[in-house]
């Protein structure tokens, strides 16, 4: 599985991590993302599923999220709206960041699809 975040693309199985592990790792980076997989109920798909791509967004994203609901209750109660939040950010099969081009439309494992950015090797 391969994680693209704001490092460029990084190999969470490198680390002998399944996505979901790396995500909660606090060092990543990433572990408000892991809050999102727990509250949209996907803790499976990144425990066991696989391979994806993750184009991971920054904690800085997740939080303007969480601010759309006035509490966590709200948010908890929200799975599918969270489950296409997260699914948006996940492509089915492993994508390295040199096999992505600038204006690249991919596919969403929420069946959306996106336009990739690529400005002096940053991926966004």
């Amino acid at each position: 599985s391969v994680l693209l975040g704001s490092h460029g693309a990084i190999a969470a199985e490198r680390s002998n991590s399944t996505l979901l592990e790396y995500f909660q790792d606090e060092s990543n980076g990433f572990n408000a993302f892991s809050g999102v997989i727990s509250f949209g109920q996907a803790q499976d798909d990144f425990q066991n599923g696989g391979p994806y791509t993750v184009f991971a967004p920054t904690a800085d994203a997740v939080a303007v999220l969480f601010d759309l609901f006035p509490d966590v209750t709200s948010f908890i109660g929200e799975t599918e709206l969270i489950q296409n939040v997260l699914y948006y950010h996940v492509v089915d099969g492993e994508v390295l960041s040199t096999d992505l081009t600038n204006g690249m439309v991919v596919e969403a494992k929420s069946e959306d699809s996106f336009t990739v950015n690529v400005d002096n090797g940053n991926v966004t």
